[in-house]
């Protein structure tokens, strides 16, 4: 590119020269008469024009050369290209969620009001027990937590969708499917349900913290969105050819986290 914008300026110099020369010749008072004068004269004024046409052909040309190689010395921004996360690298990152999960109930299995909450592998802890998320329900009846049961809606197959109201933590699930949906709003009450996920996600945590935190492996970042008057942070993992898994956190616009959704998530 150097080179060839070298040659083209010696040629540009060069043809300028040519020009200046042929407008000083025709400044210099010619010997011919006549019609012989005129003629020359006459294409020595074609060839100053010929020449200028050249030139700014010329100037053209250059100009286009350093618009490329100006081009050609900006990086340009390099586009991110994210592997996919495999089947063993997911698997694994589960089982460190697990020992993380099991570590940090054992810390707490004392706090009878404190839900341990491992979503990469759908599951709760209470009291250092370990419990699959949507078996809560189990939970409830187990720990002698009281527990209002309602029904929803039917399917159009005429299943109901029931929703189980533990303190604040809901679960809704139609009853012939073993998966539901778990949400759980910021504790008001003394005897309300605290919650910390394995990375310290607690409902004093900010939308900041919990964008990075969920980027992972496991799960994707969906996206933000204005529902109400929330905003929702949007995650999810696919699952094959099963319905996948769902996460949503709730921010009021003072930035506050007031619920987290977990589960199948077709309906709000």
């Amino acid at each position: 590119m150097k080179k060839s914008c070298v040659s083209v300026f010696y040629l540009f110099l060069f043809l300028t020269l040519g020009v200046f020369s042929l407008y000083a010749q025709s400044e210099t008072p010619t010997p011919l008469t006549g019609e012989d004068s005129s003629l020359a004269v006459g294409k020595e004024k074609l060839e100053i024009e010929r020449l200028k046409l050249e030139n700014d052909k010329l100037k053209l040309e250059m100009d286009k050369m350093q618009f490329q190689a100006t081009q050609t010395a900006i990086p340009k921004p390099e586009t991110e290209s994210k592997k996919s996360a495999t089947s063993e690298e997911i698997r694994a990152y589960q089982d460190d969620c697990s020992r993380k999960a099991e570590a940090l109930a054992k810390e707490n299995k004392d706090k009878e009001n404190l839900l341990v909450l491992d979503l990469a592998n759908s599951e709760v802890w209470n009291e250092g027990v370990r419990f699959n998320i949507h078996e809560i329900v189990a939970l409830a009846q187990e720990r002698g937590w009281k527990t209002v049961k309602q029904l929803e809606e039917r399917s159009p197959s005429g299943y109901g969708r029931y929703s189980y109201q533990i303190r604040n933590v809901k679960f809704l699930k139609y009853e012939d499917q073993t998966r539901g949906v778990l949400e759980i709003q910021t504790p008001k009450e003394p005897s309300d349900f605290d919650v910390v996920t394995i990375d310290g996600i607690t409902f004093g945590s900010s939308s900041g913290v919990v964008r990075n935190v969920f980027r992972n492996v496991y799960f994707n970042y969906e996206g933000e969105e204005s529902r109400d008057r929330f905003k929702v942070l949007k995650f999810g993992h696919g699952r094959g050819l099963d319905f996948g898994d769902e996460l949503e956190f709730h921010f009021e616009r003072n930035g506050k986290l007031v619920k987290i959704r977990y589960g199948v998530l077709e309906v709000h």
